[in-house]
């Protein structure tokens, strides 16, 4: 089987132009990590590294089984407290919205023969590894239909 690169393969996801405009996205799945507070934190980063570990871990994972994949970039949402901070806008926020207020979810694709028992798997290896503190993993597959999550939540815990 080839490599499965996101980039190439989907390459109206991963690119963007200088204006805005709708692009009509498949369904996908991801892994992603939710936390709130300052990107230049530690916290942050530890999220970070401990996505990239899960994401890394899946795709040896299913290079062992023939299924090899690039790692997908990493990708973020970010929102505040509207009801907090009300009157702010898209506009106003980043200034009038201390960091430590920002709340994020990181993101990355994974392919969709990767299978949640799959993912659970490398998240329960990857608990008794991991030598960090982080807020919780989360594996998300959406189709038009409907939203499934599968979550594993992990607050303020030091498994190691």
């Amino acid at each position: 089987m080839a490599k499965l690169d996101f980039t190439k393969e989907y390459r109206p996801y991963y690119t963007a132009k200088t204006q805005p405009e709708l692009v009509d996205i498949e369904p996908a799945q991801y892994i992603s990590i939710a936390g709130k507070g300052d990107p230049s934190a530690q916290l942050f980063a530890d999220n970070i590294a401990a996505l990239y570990a899960t994401a890394y871990t899946i795709k040896f994972a299913c290079k062992a089984k023939g299924n090899d994949f690039t790692v997908a970039k990493l990708e973020g949402l970010w929102w505040f407290d509207e009801q907090q901070f009300a009157g702010e806008t898209i506009a106003t926020a980043p200034k009038e919205v201390p960091r430590s207020e920002w709340e994020y979810r990181l993101l990355i694709r994974i392919p969709a023969f990767v299978k949640e028992k799959e993912v659970a798997m490398v998240v329960a290896k990857r608990i008794f590894c991991w030598q960090k503190e982080w807020n919780g993993l989360q594996c998300m597959r959406a189709d038009p239909c409907k939203c499934c999550m599968w979550v594993l939540l992990l607050p303020n815990r030091k498994p190691c």
